[in-house]
């Protein structure tokens, strides 16, 4: 496996990563058993991977479940997580500033980490992509400063 900075200076990260949607129950495909899921993820993770994505939407937050059961014992410093934000757990939609806090929340629940290495906006309207919604970056930026140990590396250095 090759690997590239992910942050300068920081934790090397594998140029495959893993796409997680897959593991959710009911991904829109035959769904995987829980012991299959976590099975796949630690194929993976001998293969050299360390780049997990994934987003509270997949499988309901399943995806997110069955990942943090896979990392359970698996030394978090050597792994780079990537969720999502504004596609919610029971399907809906919405990318208001008012969800952000929680979605992260749930998403470090879900997979039993106490930080994120990013979040992205998870298939946003172009409306959100112009640089005014500046509530969300204030929102990031308090969650950094939380007792939520949150870290988003990429701001934290």
């Amino acid at each position: 496996m090759d690997y590239r900075d992910y942050i300068k200076g920081d934790t090397q990260v594998s140029e495959i990563g893993f796409g997680a949607w897959q593991l959710g129950i009911d991904a829109g495909w035959t769904t995987l058993s829980e012991k299959e899921a976590i099975h796949l993820v630690h194929k993976a993770l001998d293969l050299g991977v360390n780049f997990f994505d994934t987003a509270p939407v997949y499988g309901n937050g399943s995806s997110e479940l069955r990942l943090g059961k896979a990392f359970a014992a698996i030394d978090r410093s050597k792994l780079v997580i990537n969720s999502k934000f504004g596609r919610l757990v029971d399907g809906s939609v919405d990318f208001s500033a008012k969800h952000l806090t929680a979605t992260v929340e749930g998403s470090l629940s879900r997979l039993g980490i106490d930080y994120l290495d990013s979040v992205i906006i998870h298939s946003p309207p172009f409306a959100f992509l112009d640089g005014r919604n500046q509530e969300h970056y204030a929102i990031l930026d308090r969650l950094k400063e939380d007792d939520l140990h949150l870290c988003f590396k990429i701001q934290c250095h």
